[in-house]
């Protein structure tokens, strides 16, 4: 069973003359009237928790008991009640007494998925919906600090029912589908001005909810980034390109042991000599003419059955094995029996095989669409411009699933278009699952909430970076704890940052898990305002009626 405890005792001290209202009852939806509170139980219950504590303060209790009554009614939830004020500290240790299982998630009440049919590349099974993936299983990731994509573990996985308005980014190469709230990855047009300038850490890659992406700029959206190369693999080049042949104009006969490969000596004679040229080196025997083409004698074909037993498909250990220079000559060696030589089209009636020479242009960082027996492909800029008339606001009842991967990013097909994505903003299993750790602090790094200005030694002001990130961390006030080793330790009375939580990292007790994505905290009513206008969907409905309704007239 997962547990949470919800310190649900704040005051709002710092956002009096706004509003009187304690901090977890805050509304951060003004069209339906949700607030904090309700917010963050229907996050936990999305991510499967069973048990929450709410940890509060008499006063707290008693607008919630008018307001809330509802709530009390429900088994899966309790309510810890400080009859004086205990702190943050001395409130979690009288909530402990709700608390079962050894390890429980807890953090402060003010902070606040991709459709069925998206597919994610798996390292050993190729394209897989995610409820055919199992936990630990490597699939592709996108290293935003590397600019590359890598297999990692898939850390855990969200499947669940969904019905309500959906995010739907479509162009030429991508088609992502996502739920409102789902953190979606914006590259900077103005990357290479920002990279490396002034003392900050400036970062080309932006996390936006998809709801906020609906407006009147173009955006970026990040879809093919090269893999790491690796060493070569124990394969010489005139296999390699023998077998590309294979693949693409090669046959197995059923009734003839030897391998047969179609090329025509008046169409291509340029690529006859290339495949006569390379068995040679082999040191193959063949037949050759016009009308059979080439037969291998029955000999070195059974060799080739030895490296290559099916031409139905490359083998797995050649794609995850093989160099980036390798993959290519082998795509390049196929691309010219079934490619289209003015225009870069891959032509296979094998859709096994068509979804494999995808893999491998996505290994190697060539943007392509994989369409019914065909593939194209091009080597172009590694973004997306997604202009507004190209993501839409749709209805959609079905199920959503959601990856969790150490980076966060997963490389994602929906009908043959790549694009690269985030996972949900928070998982708050990422604590437990990604370190195995027993307790831990989520932090973030650290953005300036004002613009930098950088200036020379004459004090002339050279540049302006609007709200740049720097190099520290802060908590985001969220934690896992393990009961053993903290009821001890938690004051009476007192606040977990200036007592409890110094003291578990003296005794390293305490570590430090970085939040991906996007992390709002509400201690003014501009914050207030703020949450509000991310969460707020319908007046954003309302804005893009007009320019759907065109849309859907042309």
């Amino acid at each position: 069973m997962k547990e949470a405890i919800i310190l649900a005792g704040g005051k709002g001290l710092r956002l009096k003359g706004q509003t009187e209202v304690p901090k977890p009852f805050l509304i951060v939806k003004p069209e339906t009237g949700e607030t904090i509170l309700e917010a963050q139980l229907k996050w936990l219950v999305a991510y499967d928790y069973e048990h929450v504590i709410l940890a509060m303060s008499r006063q707290n209790f008693k607008y919630m008991r008018v307001n809330y009554s509802k709530f009390l009614n429900v088994p899966s939830i309790d309510v810890s009640i400080e009859e004086e004020n205990l702190g943050t500290g001395g409130g979690l240790k009288k909530a402990l007494e709700f608390i079962e299982e050894p390890n429980f998630y807890c953090f402060n009440a003010d902070d606040v998925c991709y459709s069925e049919d998206t597919r994610f590349l798996t390292k050993l099974n190729g394209w897989r919906q995610l409820k055919d993936i199992e936990i630990g299983e490597e699939i592709l990731t996108f290293n935003k600090s590397k600019e590359q994509v890598e297999f990692q573990p898939l850390l855990h996985k969200i499947i669940r029912p969904y019905n309500g308005k959906m995010i739907h980014f479509l162009t030429e190469h991508v088609d992502l589908f996502v739920t409102p709230e789902h953190r979606v990855l914006i590259r900077s047009r103005n990357r290479r001005k920002l990279k490396g300038r002034g003392p900050y850490n400036v970062d080309p890659y932006h996390e936006y909810p998809a709801i906020s992406l609906l407006s009147n700029s173009e955006i970026w959206l990040p879809t093919n980034y090269r893999q790491e190369d690796k060493q070569e693999y124990p394969l010489s080049d005139d296999k390699i390109k023998l077998a590309g042949w294979i693949f693409s104009e090669g046959s197995y006969p059923k009734n003839d042991p030897r391998v047969c490969i179609s090329q025509s000596e008046e169409v291509n004679p340029k690529y006859v000599n290339e495949i006569k040229y390379v068995l040679q080196k082999l040191g193959m025997a063949y037949s050759f003419s016009s009308r059979l083409n080439f037969k291998i004698h029955a000999k070195d074909s059974r060799r080739i059955k030895k490296w290559l037993p099916q031409k139905e498909f490359v083998p797995r250990e050649w794609i995850n094995g093989f160099s980036n220079r390798q993959l290519e000559l082998l795509f390049m060696e196929m691309y010219k029996g079934d490619g289209t030589k003015d225009r870069r089209i891959f032509t296979s009636y094998n859709p096994r095989l068509l979804e494999q020479v995808q893999e491998i242009l996505i290994r190697l960082g060539y943007k392509s669409l994989r369409k019914e027996h065909v593939v194209y492909f091009e080597k172009s800029k590694s973004w997306e411009a997604i202009r507004p008339e190209r993501r839409f606001l749709e209805d959609y009842h079905g199920i959503v699933v959601c990856p969790s991967v150490k980076n966060s990013f997963v490389v994602l097909e929906r009908r043959g278009k790549i694009a690269i994505s985030g996972n949900c903003f928070y998982n708050p299993e990422e604590l437990h699952i990604s370190q195995q750790i027993t307790n831990a602090i989520l932090i973030k790094q650290a953005t300036l909430p004002f613009g930098a200005v950088e200036f020379d030694s004459d004090m002339k002001v050279t540049n302006f970076i609007e709200k740049p990130v720097i190099d520290k961390f802060v908590s985001c006030g969220h934690y896992v704890f393990n009961r053993k080793l903290i009821e001890e330790l938690l004051p009476d009375v007192g606040d977990l940052e200036q007592t409890f939580l110094k003291d578990l990292a003296k005794m390293g007790l305490l570590n430090a898990h970085v939040l991906k994505g996007r992390w709002i905290t509400i201690n003014t009513y501009k914050e207030l305002i703020e949450t509000r206008g991310r969460m707020k969907i319908d007046d954003i409905l309302r804005q893009d009626k007009g320019s759907e309704a065109e849309e859907s007239s042309t």
